[in-house]
């Protein structure tokens, strides 16, 4: 008996499979710290198209958040990583906000930021249905 005809009884790459989902238009990144700004660059440079948030409670990481997006921009530039045209796309249509209810209609939420239970529960991500 053919052990990976067993093991594997419908040989298919998980790649070519079609989402059921439509890709999120809004995503909103709780945190501009640490690794918020690198999650939103990431996801900016992969869907260019949707308008994505940073949230924080503080001004600061927001401002900071900011130059980073544009220094990664910048630098992917400079490297011939990605034309002018994307780059701009990149930096365009992004919120940079300490108003939670700026969220309420994102069809994507990450959190990346210090995890606080009351403050996730006042703007409604505990308990939600993903």
């Amino acid at each position: 008996m053919d052990y990976k005809a067993k093991l594997y009884p419908s040989a298919f790459n998980p790649l070519l499979i079609k989402p059921e989902r439509p890709l999120p238009k809004e995503v909103a990144i709780i945190g501009a710290g640490a690794i918020g700004p690198d999650i939103g660059y990431y996801l900016k440079s992969a869907l260019p198209e949707i308008k994505l948030f940073l949230v924080d409670i503080v001004e600061e990481p927001l401002k900071s958040a900011e130059r980073r997006l544009a220094g990664y921009v910048k630098k992917a530039l400079e490297r011939g990583k990605m034309k002018e045209a994307q780059a701009k796309t990149v930096l365009e249509n992004v919120v940079y906000t300490l108003d939670y209810s700026q969220i309420k209609n994102c069809d994507l939420v990450i959190e990346a930021a210090t995890e606080n239970m009351l403050r996730l529960a006042s703007i409604g991500l505990i308990g939600r249905p993903v």
